[in-house]
């Protein structure tokens, strides 16, 4: 399951740690509102589990693995 905590929202954009499978992604997004949160976990989920694995997420948005 995916899930996401530290949501942050600014004039620039947004932020969140998106947690999968024990680890810990940093997503940086320029799109704005935390119902965008959603929409990208919709994604990545739907994306990943097409593809079997976790890789297109560095797709979406810049990334950074904890």
């Amino acid at each position: 399951d995916f899930s996401f905590k530290n949501y942050e929202s600014n004039i620039k954009g947004l932020k969140f740690d998106l947690y999968y499978n024990n680890k810990i992604y940093n997503i940086n997004s320029k799109l704005m509102g935390k119902y965008n949160v959603y929409n990208l976990l919709v994604m990545i989920s739907v994306v990943s589990n097409i593809h079997n694995n976790t890789s297109c997420i560095h797709y979406f948005t810049v990334i950074k693995l904890n």
